[in-house]
């Protein structure tokens, strides 16, 4: 939840504004890739460079039920978590 508020709530809020949606959301796919960075360094780059980009790519639709969501976290909090249940299951 708090990955959404920062990356949806705030970020992307600050980034719409003066800006199209599609360079707010390509501006906005650079936080949650660099939060992916330790992963990188701890478990090696195939591994890191594989979970950047996943980040990188999960920000579409994330972004999409945020702004369909009439501005809302919930439904990206949600599909979110299920992404990362899906760690816990493999």
């Amino acid at each position: 939840m708090a990955e959404e508020l920062a990356g949806r709530g705030y970020l992307l809020s600050r980034l719409r504004r003066g800006r199209s949606i599609r360079q707010a959301v390509l501006s906005s796919m650079l936080l949650p890739t660099l939060t992916h960075l330790p992963i990188a360094i701890t478990s090696g780059w195939v591994v890191g460079s594989a979970a950047m980009l996943v980040a990188a790519v999960t920000t579409l639709p994330l972004v999409y039920l945020y702004e369909r969501g009439a501005i809302t976290i919930w439904a990206p909090v949600l599909l979110h978590a299920a992404i990362d249940s899906f760690r816990v299951v493999s």
